[in-house]
């Protein structure tokens, strides 16, 4: 085990995997600039050399078809974007070509290609620096999504790429790179990534599900939850598929409360799947009551004074399940904008 934070395991996880696999390539813009990605690459060109860790031209459609070329001919590369949404301009080869070829030709190929998507919030971002398409992406057959939160998580979505036969799309959160704590990266097996739960050791009154940054503030809407007597349990989901809710069952099943809190758009969402699942035939532990807690259905605006209320909050949160508990209490907000503990200047 060691102490790092989120960015130091973003970069250890990777050096590890190229040290077991010599074949194994990572590029992107920025990828050996001063700034390295947010440091999430620091010393790899000096470690592998520039014919495996290398800059690429900006003409992200064509660097999404190398890598999926590169990985069918079994080489595992990590193409990294500096934001979601410059990858968007790399969709046809990531949704026609990596997420099909496996189906398409039989299970004859393996796709073992790991895009790195980071997103950001808080003011100063704006429109085009802040989105997250989590939702389109989980809707794609034949992708995997993970979204991690803690430099464990954040070590464990790079390292699924040894064992995956699909490729990945890992949502990096870059408040997260600043987060510290144990990562053990002796661990081989990553093929799927459990969800988390943070039980409070006793029958939860409302069950929280929650991935990504917005694990934390539903963590802290658990201790201010706690202060007025509401037992909270939060499922932390680490792979966003229908498919691996069996944690959040057992939970759902006890709670019979549910809100699912993303930093997020609400509409058409993963949220809005997981809400269609426990009030529909298919879950069997009967009625419940839920809500969910995500961005307002408009842009991130640039403006420090037009964020109030705008990103998902641990009052947010909490206040959510107060009232679908049918409790009058609300918890106020600490803070009238968005930013990092400790941060009073932007942009973030």
């Amino acid at each position: 085990m060691e102490q790092l934070t989120g960015a130091q395991a973003v970069k250890e996880a990777i050096a590890t995997l190229m040290r077991r696999d010599p074949k194994s390539i990572t590029y992107g813009l920025g990828i050996n600039d001063p700034g390295r990605v947010f440091g999430t690459t620091s010393n790899l060109l000096e470690e592998f050399g520039v014919e495996r860790v290398f800059e690429t031209p900006t003409s992200e459609l064509a660097l999404t078809g190398v890598g999926v070329g590169l990985a069918i001919a079994g080489h595992r590369a990590i193409y990294s974007h500096q934001r979601m949404d410059f990858a968007l301009l790399g969709m046809d080869q990531l949704v026609n070509s990596a997420a099909k070829w496996k189906f398409m030709f039989g299970d004859q190929f393996t796709v073992p290609f790991l895009v790195r998507m980071i997103i950001g919030r808080g003011w100063g971002q704006g429109p085009t620096h802040s989105q997250n398409f989590e939702s389109w992406l989980a809707h794609t057959p034949g992708l995997r999504v993970l979204v991690p939160a803690t430099p464990q998580d954040l070590a464990d979505a790079i390292l699924a790429l040894e064992t995956t036969e699909e490729p990945i799309v890992v949502i990096e959160h870059r408040w997260t790179h600043g987060i510290s704590g144990s990562v053990d990266l002796s661990a081989a097996y990553r093929k799927f990534l459990p969800p988390i739960t943070h039980s409070q050791q006793s029958k939860p009154d409302i069950t929280i599900a929650t991935w990504g940054l917005a694990t934390f503030e539903c963590l802290a809407a658990q201790a201010l939850l706690r202060k007025h007597e509401v037992v909270a349990e939060v499922v932390q989901i680490r792979e966003l598929s229908l498919e691996s809710l069996d944690q959040l069952e057992v939970s759902v099943r006890s709670s019979k409360n549910l809100v699912v809190a993303a930093n997020s758009w609400g509409p058409a969402s993963f949220p809005d799947s997981i809400l269609a699942f426990f009030q529909s035939n298919e879950f069997k532990g009967g009625p419940i009551k839920a809500s969910r807690v995500h961005y307002p259905h408009k842009p991130e605006s640039s403006s420090l004074r037009q964020l109030g209320g705008f990103h998902v909050s641990d009052s947010r949160i909490a206040n959510s399940a107060l009232e679908l508990l049918g409790l009058e209490s609300r918890i106020q907000a600490k803070a009238a904008v968005d930013q990092p503990s400790g941060e009073t200047t932007g942009p973030f």
